[in-house]
């Protein structure tokens, strides 16, 4: 199968000829959810909950992908009881099949993390965003040949948020195959 930019698809769908107006409105609607790169990042934001421990992200990667890449970040200051703040990544709410990294944001003994503190697989981008860990994708769960919903949570390692005004991010990086 010949790749062709979505530039050049454009350009082939808007010379077509002998088709209705409807049958040009579908394939311009189609277009429209075409990417043009094998590079797509999926994003979750999610607020800390008071006394809760854990934020939950979901995000979705589509079949016939692997992740490249996956970056949590501190949007917005989020407070919390004496912990270590971590990531959990899986294919359940709460699973760590993907990653589990116990204190990733902050090491034990924190109390709160400001906008801008996040974490990677890649450690020139941790150490840029000033997370206290790199993370480590679980070997042979990286890639779907279906898509799938990952799960994403920050936690506390004990206790929990002390405010509803903290704002955590996640950046799935993937390669479509």
């Amino acid at each position: 199968m010949a790749h062709v930019s979505k530039n050049t698809l454009l350009g082939t769908l808007n010379n077509t000829i002998n088709a209705s107006a409807n049958l040009k409105t579908a394939t311009k609607n189609a277009y429209q959810d075409l990417t043009d790169s094998l590079y797509q990042v999926e994003v979750a934001h999610a607020t800390t909950v008071s006394e809760s421990g854990v934020v939950n992200l979901s995000t979705v990667q589509p079949a016939n992908s692997f992740l490249e890449d996956i970056i949590v970040i501190c949007t917005s200051n989020a407070a919390f009881d004496s912990a270590g703040l971590g990531v959990r990544v899986g294919t359940a709410l709460g699973g760590t099949q993907i990653l589990d990294s116990a204190a990733a944001l902050e090491p034990a003994a924190s109390s709160a993390t400001t906008a801008g503190v996040g974490t990677s697989i890649h450690d020139k981008i941790r150490v840029s965003l000033g997370g206290n860990a790199t993370i480590t994708l679980t070997a042979g769960q990286v890639y779907t040949a279906t898509e799938r919903t990952i799960h994403t949570q920050v936690s506390a390692s004990t206790g929990g948020f002390t405010d509803n005004d903290g704002e955590f991010t996640v950046a799935m990086k993937y390669v479509q195959l």
